[in-house]
């Protein structure tokens, strides 16, 4: 048998194996929305007050992309962004809302990370034997562009009601998220957060209410995949070795 031939043979298999095909960048998104315009607090039983000027805001942005991240911080708004992981976070009058992008990079390698968070809190006065009840509708989106790897992507909502730490400690709440990883694509959900707060005391009651959005997401590398025509050069150069092995016995 030609020894020329069955080096070549080898030769033309081994060279097949690092042939790979560069993955396709993939882009997750997470977005958590309270329409702050339609916010109400309704007496529903007595009466109660509100505290003048009580209403807070806080907006928080963080990303970090390899070695390198960032963290923002503003009453209102905050953004951070950089090699495609940005986050924002808004609380303004209207909205209360958290957004954050991860991408990796064009040849599917990359790491990165993004988190915004907004927050909402005031003070309500509920008087002996009233109740109120807290109400605001909610928006929450979450996708992931690459399945099958560590990637994922959440957004949740939350409303609490809280006495003041001078009284006996008592909480209330309503929570919604949408999660997803793995195989799952992407995930939605609307609907409203409702707390109703009933002061079945002889005195007035002082209310910490708090309102939450968040949005965080994460992309892992993701290793490239070899080209379906490089199992087709290795599976023909070893099936030609193996011809002419047995052919030289």
């Amino acid at each position: 048998m030609n020894k020329r031939l069955i080096t070549t043979a080898i030769l033309a298999a081994l060279a097949a194996v690092p042939v790979t095909q560069a993955s396709a960048a993939t882009t997750n998104t997470a977005s958590a929305l309270l329409d702050w315009s339609r916010f109400s607090i309704d007496f529903l039983t007595g009466s109660g007050s509100f505290a003048a000027g009580s209403s807070q805001t806080s907006a928080v942005a963080y990303w970090w992309s390899g070695s390198t991240e960032a963290y923002r911080y503003d009453a209102t708004s905050s953004s951070a962004a950089t090699g495609g992981v940005s986050a924002t976070g808004l609380a303004n009058g209207t909205t209360l809302g958290a957004t954050a992008v991860a991408t990796n990079g064009p040849d599917g390698l990359g790491n990165g990370a993004a988190s915004g968070f907004a927050n909402v809190w005031g003070l309500v006065t509920l008087n002996p034997y009233s109740s109120v009840e807290f109400s605001v509708p909610y928006t929450l989106s979450a996708s992931i562009g690459n399945l099958g790897v560590k990637d994922a992507s959440n957004a949740s909502v939350q409303f609490s009601v809280s006495t003041s730490p001078n009284a006996p400690y008592r909480l209330w709440s309503d929570y919604a998220e949408v999660s997803i990883s793995g195989s799952t694509p992407a995930s939605s959900s609307s609907d409203w957060l409702d707390v109703i707060v009933k002061n079945r005391t002889g005195a007035p009651e002082t209310l910490n209410w708090y309102g939450q959005a968040s949005a965080d997401t994460h992309v892992t590398e993701v290793a490239a995949v070899p080209e379906p025509e490089t199992y087709a050069m290795m599976i023909a150069g070893l099936g030609l070795v193996t011809v002419m092995a047995r052919r030289r016995r």
